[in-house]
């Protein structure tokens, strides 16, 4: 696993002067002001210095209540100028960030809505509603505490449960944490399983919930089903290292995700979640922790994190972050995710590595539109009141 002190982000900024310039950023607003250019866009005074500040100052208190328009320029600092041109015209952007780990993808994307902020929330608390449906085939709330019957739906994926009944210590098909391994399923004489599949994955989920609610990443399993342990604890650490300009603009987001279960220091709805859906060839069962920002005051951001806690396949651990920005009369989405590939050799080939990328970012112009039009979509009226 590359080490934490290893990874740097990489935003490269290109500062011009111009006496003259007027500001394209999006929106009714052109004034003519001296500016500094970020990628091709021309950002006016102190939104650029502060925009500036914030990639290369990580977690800086003085900008803790930094304005949204400061996030926004600092988002918008990401792209290319053609980016930008593709936003105006409310397409999704998306681009893949560099990273000296070759089995870690960051791919950050964004589009223009047209939503209110109170859409906004309502769309973010609803998880389910946000997933594709053609690949959703199971999807269960978890309270807090766990409980067993949060579980009881699921219904394990039939190869899984085929390979669950051949898994052993270090060799298996599904990811396992170490201490679910003496329990696991173990084929016997005549070819059926000692415990049925199904009951063992609602057992392990189970578990995996109590000990993060309890413990928090403390509380993460230790996979053992490669002949290369994997602690998702560690792994979601340096996850957690996010861009620098989220630490500066919005510190609560590492800090809660870092701390949970400690008592928030700001306003956060967390929920919890399990799926079972597919990615690439495979259904993957994954179970989530949630985190709802809803920065309280009108026209404010609104985060939202998703904090993979288990998946069977493909990942190690892997975080989401989307954001709801308003700026100068518009509104946009931000996606950040940020994985780390289940991979069985220490790297992906160059080649892997290439198509990998095309993928990720076709797949967030993907998400950011399934997203954008439940946002744009108007809400669903309430069910008329029952008079007597």
């Amino acid at each position: 696993m590359v080490n934490a002190s290893q990874l740097r982000w990489r935003v490269t900024w290109g500062l011009g002067n111009s006496s003259s310039a007027t500001s394209r950023l999006p929106g009714p607003r052109q004034e003519k002001k001296k500016t500094m250019r970020l990628r091709g866009y021309e950002i006016t005074g102190a939104c650029a210095l502060t925009a500036l500040a914030a990639s290369l100052l990580p977690g800086r208190a003085a900008l803790a209540g930094a304005p949204d328009r400061d996030l926004f320029s600092a988002v918008l600092a990401e792209f290319s100028a053609g980016d930008g041109q593709h936003l105006e015209r409310d397409e999704p952007i998306a681009r893949v960030i560099d990273t000296p780990d070759n089995l870690e993808i960051i791919v950050l994307g964004m589009v223009r809505v047209s939503a209110s902020r109170e859409r906004a929330l309502d769309v973010f608390r609803d998880p389910k509603g946000m997933r594709p449906t053609d690949a959703l085939y199971q999807f269960g709330d978890v309270g807090k505490p766990a409980r067993p019957e949060d579980f009881a739906p699921f219904l394990v994926d039939p190869n899984d449960a085929k390979d669950l009944g051949h898994c052993r210590l270090g060799k298996c098909e599904v990811r396992l944490p170490e201490d679910e391994t003496s329990r696991m399923p173990i084929v016997t004489e005549k070819g059926k399983a000692s415990s049925l599949p199904g009951d063992f994955m609602k057992r392990m989920l189970l578990t995996r919930a109590e000990q993060y609610q309890a413990h928090g990443n403390a509380g993460l399993p230790v996979y053992a089903d490669r002949s290369r342990s994997v602690r998702v604890g560690e792994v979601l650490a340096t996850l957690l290292r996010l861009p620098t300009w989220v630490d500066a603009l919005l510190p609560e987001v590492r800090a809660h995700l870092e701390a949970y279960p400690t008592p928030p220091t700001a306003e956060v709805e967390d929920f919890f979640y399990w799926t079972l859906e597919k990615r690439y060839r495979a259904p993957v069962v994954s179970l989530t922790h949630g985190a709802l920002f809803p920065r309280a005051g009108a026209g404010s951001c609104v985060a939202l994190a998703a904090k993979q806690l288990y998946a069977s396949h493909y990942f190690e651990a892997s975080l989401d972050l989307l954001l709801f920005i308003p700026h100068d009369g518009h509104s946009y989405l931000v996606y950040l995710n940020r994985s780390r590939a289940d991979n069985p050799r220490p790297h992906f080939y160059w080649f892997e590595r290439v198509l990998l990328e095309l993928m990720v970012k076709r797949m967030m112009r993907s998400d950011l539109t399934r997203i954008a039009a439940r946002l744009n979509a108007a809400a669903p009226a309430a069910p008329p009141s029952k008079r007597k």
